[in-house]
């Protein structure tokens, strides 16, 4: 969630973060990351170093999308069954 001065509504702590995305039923981040297209280490090292941030947005685009697609899991619920496999 961004707001008009470009600020964004933090994610949480790395344990939070997890902890919601297992809520929903994701076994681990590392799976949230390989059903979304990312390396784990690339999906952990976005969360960790933007998790917490509330003064700017990701500045690469791969960062950027790693914590946009964690944001809409974590606002819409989406769960692994609601991602249909690529085939």
């Amino acid at each position: 969630m961004t707001s008009a001065a470009g600020k964004t509504a933090p994610l949480g702590t790395p344990l939070e973060v997890r902890a919601r995305i297992m809520t929903l039923g994701w076994p681990s981040m590392a799976a949230w990351a390989n059903a979304h297209g990312y390396q784990p280490a690339t999906a952990r090292l976005a969360m960790r170093t933007w998790g917490l941030r509330t003064d700017r947005v990701p500045h690469g685009g791969l960062a950027r999308a790693v914590v946009r697609d964690l944001r809409a899991t974590m606002e819409q619920g989406i769960t692994p069954s609601d991602l249909r496999p690529t085939v």
